[in-house]
């Protein structure tokens, strides 16, 4: 028996000191199968566990850094810690801890392009803008998570295929954790709408979006006619709601 676990320790040793020599390319082949093409990193020195990059998304570019810690894959977790580059304060920072059924930030602040979110590169919608998300702990680990997030959208604005966008200004989320949920109110400042409601994403990864949205005075009727394709008339609004799986 001990024989064998000297062995296996020997096979581990090996496998990370292999990784450990792994370009910093192979993260960026992993970011662009995540996000299925909306991002991938160009021009990656070091290593996957040590590197910097420049983050490609929604036609911008941003320095990213980054160092991963090992040890955490033997419980099925990857532990990633965003650090600016030399001279890039407003590139990415904070601690990503992901696993299996959970996700924890901490001291984050994450600000990418919104074209990044489309969910599909023939989605009838596209979103536009920056999103920023700030954090100083948040864990989400149903049925016990903890902590508070903001989301940020600036200069937020929703592309319509075949031309026409509505203008939203500037939407923010506030999000608390709590149990097998995360989730607060919506609401806006400027752009051609007001909006308000809730975002609510449950265990496992069922995301649930009720917003309800008012032309502001004077946007005028070709507004009136993009709501009329993607939201049901409330009350001299619109309401947009919609559920789906995140998975």
């Amino acid at each position: 028996m001990r024989r064998v676990l000297l062995l296996a320790a020997a096979l581990v040793l090996f496998a990370l000191a292999g990784a450990a020599l792994a370009p910093a390319s192979l993260a960026g082949l992993a970011l662009e199968r995540a996000t299925r093409g909306a991002a991938t990193l160009a021009g990656a020195e070091g290593t996957i566990w040590h590197g910097r990059a420049t983050l490609v998304a929604g036609g911008t570019q941003m320095p990213l850094g980054w160092s991963a810690d090992a040890w955490p894959l033997v419980r099925g977790q990857l532990r990633v810690r965003l650090e600016p580059p030399d001279g890039a304060p407003a590139a990415p920072r904070g601690i990503i801890l992901v696993g299996r059924d959970n996700v924890e930030l901490a001291d984050a602040q994450i600000a990418l392009p919104a074209a990044m979110f489309a969910t599909a590169s023939r989605a009838f919608i596209r979103p536009a803008g920056d999103v920023t998300l700030t954090s100083r702990a948040l864990a989400w680990t149903p049925p016990a998570a903890t902590g508070e997030a903001e989301i940020v959208w600036r200069n937020a604005q929703l592309v319509i295929a075949g031309g026409g966008a509505i203008a939203l200004g500037t939407v923010s989320a506030t999000l608390a954790a709590s149990g097998d949920r995360i989730g607060g109110p919506v609401a806006n400042e400027g752009g051609d709408v007001e909006i308000g409601g809730t975002v609510t994403l449950t265990a496992p990864a069922a995301l649930d979006v009720a917003l309800t949205v008012r032309p502001r005075a004077g946007s005028g009727s070709p507004l009136a006619r993009t709501l009329a394709a993607i939201a049901t008339p409330d009350d001299g609004g619109w309401r947009i709601g919609w559920r789906g799986d995140l998975r």
